[in-house]
Formats: C-alpha cells, sequence, structure tokens
C-alpha cells in the first residue's frame, strides 16, 4: 500500500512539473497593434512600424503607411506584437531629414527617459529639414 501511494505521489509530481513547464513554455500571447499618426509637417513623408524580437532580436515584420501628406492623418496596424517584441517607428521624410529606430512600445524611449508600453497617437510638426515627433503628449523625437 505504501508503494502504491509513493508511486501516485510521484505521478502527481510529474504532473505538477510537467503542467508547469508547459505554462512557461508557451509563448506570449500576440495581438495587432495599432498607431494613429498625424502629419502636421511641411513635407511628405512614410511612416512604418517594425516589430523586433527580444529573444533573437531578428526583425519579424513591418508594415508602412505609403506618402503621408501634410494635414492628412493615417492608423498604421501591425500584426504579431507581443510582451516579447520592441516596437518602433521610421520616418521616411521625402527630401528631407529621416528617423530611424524610434522606440514607441516595450522599450525605454530615450528622449523621454522612460519606458513606453501602450503609444497610441504621434503627431509630426515642422519643416523638411527641422521637425519634432510628439506621441501622447510627449516629444519623442526632435531633429
Amino acid at each position: 500500500m505504501r508503494r502504491l501511494s509513493r508511486l501516485a505521489m510521484a505521478g502527481m509530481l510529474t504532473a505538477a512539473i510537467g503542467g508547469a513547464g508547459l505554462l512557461t513554455a508557451s509563448p506570449a500571447h500576440a495581438y495587432t497593434y495599432e498607431l494613429q499618426i498625424w502629419n502636421k509637417a511641411f513635407f511628405t513623408a512614410d511612416f512604418c512600424l517594425t516589430r523586433q524580437n527580444y529573444d533573437n532580436h531578428n526583425d519579424a515584420a513591418y508594415t508602412c503607411t505609403g506618402d503621408v501628406l501634410n494635414e492628412q492623418g493615417r492608423t498604421i496596424r501591425l500584426d504579431g506584437v507581443s510582451d516579447r517584441y520592441r516596437v518602433y517607428l521610421d520616418i521616411w521624410v521625402r527630401g528631407g531629414r529621416t528617423a530611424k529606430q524610434i522606440t514607441i512600445l516595450n522599450g525605454h524611449q530615450e528622449r523621454v527617459g522612460r519606458y513606453v508600453s501602450n503609444t497610441k497617437y504621434c503627431q509630426v510638426d515642422g519643416i523638411i529639414t527641422s521637425w519634432t515627433l510628439t506621441c501622447d503628449g510627449e516629444v519623442f523625437y526632435k531633429h
């Protein structure tokens, strides 16, 4: 009887450890990240979102708006984002100064000096050689 109960206890312990391993090994829940961007600057720009995996730093996916003119807005969507991905914004100014890898989600934003986790709205102001990106009320980038 004792041996049977020891075997049962060992089986329950193994199942508990195996179940915990499955929980920790399961991938993070992925979702579609959306960013609204408004171009109030006096230039045309293409805005691109890129996700980068923290585990192996591969750029997994990107999406762009296409050319956005002055006084136009767009919503950019990027699929497959989870807490294991940093998302950054590239701004390709036509004929002017571009900006690359501005962290806007799940990473440290250097300009504001803190971790950003839920950027939803950004606006670009300025001219082709001197412009500012403001997201959710804070300056994220300044040329």
